[in-house]
Order: C-alpha cells, then structure tokens, then sequence
C-alpha cells in the first residue's frame, strides 16, 4: 500500500505498508512499514502468540507474548480480515453504495462510497480486490491509498519464512522481553500521518 496524507494546513506526507496477513486471523502476520523519511519498521505476530519487532541498529527481534481476552477473538478476526474481505462485508451490511464504474490508473474500478461520503472505495469489478482508498479527515486533510499489488499466496506460503522476522534476519539476537519490546515499540515505530 502506497499511501499518501494530506494535512488540514496542507502538508504532505508519503509512506508505505507492506503486509503479509492470513485472512480473518490474528496471526500469523508481518508488516514493513517505511514512514516518509525512509526507514523501515518491521513487525510480526507468531502462529504462538509472539508480537515481533526488529531493530536493525542492534539485529535484534524483540518479542513479547500476546494474550487475547476471552471474547476478543471476533473483533479481532474482523479487524484482522484482508482489505478485499472488509469491502465485501461493509458492502454485504449496507455500509457502502455502489456509485457504479470510474477508472483509476487505466483500470477499470467499481467506486464504494459510505454513507457520510467520507470514503470512498475503488475496487476491482471482478475481485473486489482493493485498487485505491480515499478517506477524509477529521479536522480536515485527506488520506489517499493506493494498491500497486494486492497477491493472493496459497497457504503452503506459511512455511517458507515470509511471516518470520527471525527468518528474514538471520543471525538476528531474539530477545522476548515483554518490556524491552514496549520501550522499542515506542522508540522504533513511526508516528501516523
């Protein structure tokens, strides 16, 4: 996802999110995150429980143990869920009204609006698969998100590394310190625009 902030005194700001999720589940799932300036912040949650974060500075990937309090599973599943399942279950409730066909970047695109008309959705007409976003602020600004490549992996991908910062930084120091990877989190991770 590449996005791009508007503030309400007109400031620019452009970052990007990459993910790796499985649909409907908490976990796994992997994040690199790269805020305006550059830098990258990699995040991860395990199969067992274990929210992950890299420090390139020191090669360590801090962990601390996730525990979900009964009754949180569901919410968690639907916030959890890929862009492509949270369009078609906004639209299955009636949370968007399809304002027919636009395109966007040469592809034609169904357009999702809500009803306060704060964002709109440019999806593919086939897939639903998410092309762009565009969401008005609170306060003013607007976000603009757009999805140059949106895969879909067969499940055998779960056992080649992808979801594992361990993995993708071999020779990394694990640390699992529930508060050594709080004081990182707060270090490390980049304010939203």
């Amino acid at each position: 996802m590449v996005g791009r902030t508007t503030t309400s005194d007109g400031r620019v700001v452009r970052w990007q999110d990459e993910e790796w999720l499985v649909s409907g589940s908490v976990s796994p799932r992997r994040s690199v995150q790269t805020s305006a300036d550059g830098r990258k912040f990699e995040t991860a949650m395990t199969d067992d429980g274990l929210a992950e974060l890299y420090d390139p500075a020191s090669n360590t990937v801090y962990a601390a143990r996730v525990e979900i309090a009964p009754g949180d599973e569901a919410d968690l599943g639907r916030r959890s869920l890929s862009p492509q399942d949270r369009i078609k279950l906004l639209l299955a409730g009636g949370n968007l009204r399809d304002e027919g066909h636009a395109s966007v970047d040469s592809r034609d695109a169904v357009r999702l609006v809500t009803a306060g008309s704060d964002v709109t959705y440019f999806v593919d007409p086939d897939t639903y698969v998410p092309i762009e976003l565009r969401a008005k602020l609170d306060g003013g600004g607007d976000v603009d998100l757009r999805f140059p490549v949106y895969d879909e992996r067969p499940p055998s991908s779960l056992s080649d590394g992808l979801f594992s910062l361990p993995a993708q930084h071999p020779g990394a120091v694990v640390k699992v310190d529930k508060l050594a990877y709080e004081a990182q989190w707060s270090r490390l991770a980049p304010a939203k625009p």
